[in-house]
């Protein structure tokens, strides 16, 4: 592959060429010159890949001149031809747009050029005017993604399949008994307008409050309650501002299953369901959305999607790995570990180091690992009692010293009833205290983690699993003061066990944290798997070709001491 540099003929010819690609058939004239200044013309002789299946590199090729041929591995390992593409032809519009790997293996027939823009190109162009996103024309599927809504919580190379709310008559069924409330309230203010009219007025203005408010309620709980699918997971949220929030999610490669159910004669006659997606310990359910059928094959198109990149990634390690034993010798390296560096301690101050003690980070990143806290509102619930009488204790002997009211009054020999009941609110105190700070939730690179520490080292309770167990999360914000002050509780699902970790700070943050160690972790994981088995393969076709191979004759050794033998004696 060759990156060929631009001339300004070159440079108008282009955009000229560019101008009849349906994707930017809505291009201005300015437009198209600034595509053209950031694009790459690149050659690629026959035989080479411009990319594979499961490549992520983020870059959108139009063929300017050859041919190319597209292959596609399906989930069980079954090769497609896909068919081939020719000059105004565009290849990886999702992968520039969006960020997603590619689905098939893209390889040149004949000699070929290509002009490619990587979404950082399109990221600058953006950038630079606001309105030249909406200028583009992408495929019908690819629009449905760049227009739906974004999320703080999507990683980079995520994008949104499906957004759906429950379907219209949910709101209708749960409007039913306000509107009946409402029509017997204005039935009830008819009467009373009979017995005295300002008493009608009266109970009919406060009917409309409550009506309106009701419907008020229900309108935004409706739209505040939502259901995402991500080309990587699926995701339920409900919230209302300043009441609730709560987010439950299962990754593509966690689901089992896909349960689907219409429950009444109106469901199928304006299409609306339930699909239940379940894993193996827990399931996200998705209630009275429309078109559930669309959704669940959408569902399963991405889970295949994900399978099959997976597939071709494994593929082409193993043909990679067997290229490597054929063309060259292995050589088997080995990888010093560079040798731990001593601790160093150094010298703090007293003062930082109590700070520290009395007021731990709720949330603390140590050495890769991250450690919740509860929220200091479980602190202050376990010991006020403690505080409040450590506090009088402190308050009361001055309040003597100096003579004032109600204490002052007491003879001086009682100055030592004041230290006793100080030791004894302050052990109180440091007692929940620590019992608070030595309860921890730490998620490692590997691991998840909960541990309840009795004070002072007394005894420990520990419970952990590995991240690849995580089948689903939850987090929930219970009530209004949780949502000001910021905390609530999470909800990790594994095999015969649930992990909670309650009352922590940003719940949404920590499940954001979960999944993005989780996907690492995934991806970890399936390379060493896919090496461990490349190795395997390697090693059986490395022993085939020696059994094939005829053994050469051992050359004659000379005895010691003396000369070879001749072959006659």
């Amino acid at each position: 592959m060759a990156d060929v540099p631009l001339s300004p003929a070159e440079l108008e010819a282009l955009a000229e060429f560019l101008r009849g690609i349906p994707l930017f058939a809505n291009l201005r004239t300015t437009d198209l010159d600034a595509l053209v200044r950031v694009a790459s013309k690149e050659e690629y002789p026959a035989g080479s890949i411009l990319y594979r299946q499961s490549d992520a590199d983020n870059s959108l090729y139009i063929i300017y001149d050859g041919t190319i041929e597209l292959n596609h591995i399906d989930p069980q390992g079954a090769p497609n031809d896909v068919g081939t593409r020719g000059p105004g032809d565009w290849l990886g519009e999702s992968s520039a747009l969006l960020g997603e790997p590619h689905d098939v293996t893209a390889s040149a027939v004949t000699p070929t050029t290509a002009l490619v823009f990587t979404r950082d190109d399109f990221k600058t162009l953006f950038a630079a005017d606001a309105g030249f996103r909406g200028r583009l024309s992408p495929k019908d599927e690819n629009a449905r993604k760049i227009n739906s809504p974004q999320f703080g919580w999507q990683a980079a190379d995520e994008s949104v399949v499906v957004f759906t709310r429950e379907h219209p008559w949910s709101l209708v069924r749960a409007a039913i008994l306000p509107i009946g409330l409402m029509v017997l309230a204005i039935v009830l203010a008819i009467l009373a307008g009979q017995l005295a009219a300002p008493l009608g007025w009266i109970v009919g203005g406060l009917a409309a409050v409550l009506f309106l408010g009701a419907v008020g309620y229900l309108i935004a709980d409706w739209r505040n309650d939502y259901y995402v699918v991500t080309n990587k997971r699926v995701v339920h949220i409900d919230e209302l501002p300043i009441i609730r929030q709560r987010r439950e999610e299962a990754p593509l490669s966690a689901v089992s299953e896909i349960q689907f159910a219409r429950n009444s004669i109106l469901a199928q006659v304006l299409d609306f369901g339930d699909l239940r997606v379940e894993t193996f310990s827990g399931m996200v359910s998705m209630k009275d959305i429309p078109h559930p059928n669309e959704v669940k094959n959408l569902i399963q198109r991405e889970i295949e999607r994900v399978k099959a990149r997976a597939r071709a990634s494994e593929r082409h390690a193993i043909r990679d790995e067997l290229l490597t034993r054929i063309n060259t010798q292995e050589a088997t390296r080995d990888q010093l570990a560079a040798p731990a560096q001593p601790a160093t301690t150094s010298v703090r101050s007293v003062l930082p180091g109590i700070f520290r003690y009395l007021f731990p980070k709720l949330r603390d990143e140590q050495d890769g690992s991250i450690i919740w806290r509860k929220h200091w509102t479980v602190l202050w619930a376990a010991t006020w009692l403690p505080f409040t009488g450590l506090i009088f204790t402190l308050w009361a002997p001055i309040n003597w010293w100096n003579r004032w009211f109600p204490f002052g009054a007491l003879p001086d020999a009682v100055w030592w009833m004041w230290p006793i009941p100080l030791v004894i609110f302050f052990a109180w105190w440091l007692w929940l205290f620590e019992d608070w700070r030595n309860d921890v939730y730490i998620l490692t690179a590997t691991r998840i983690i909960d541990i309840e520490r009795v004070p002072f080292l007394l005894s420990e309770k520990r419970r952990e699993t590995t991240l690849s167990k995580i089948q689903t999360t939850e987090f929930k914000v219970p009530s209004p003061v949780a949502r000001f002050l910021h905390f609530g509780d999470l909800t990790i699902r594994v095999p015969g066990s649930v992990f909670e970790f309650k009352s922590i700070t940003d719940p949404a943050g920590a499940q954001t944290d979960i999944n993005k160690r989780l996907a690492e972790f995934q991806k970890r994981q399936a390379e060493n798997e896919a090496r461990g088995r490349r190795n395997e393969l390697s090693d059986w076709f490395a022993a085939y070709d020696q059994i094939r191979q005829p053994q050469a004759p051992r050359a004659a050794q000379p005895a010691a001491g003396g000369n070879a033998p001749d072959g006659n004696s």
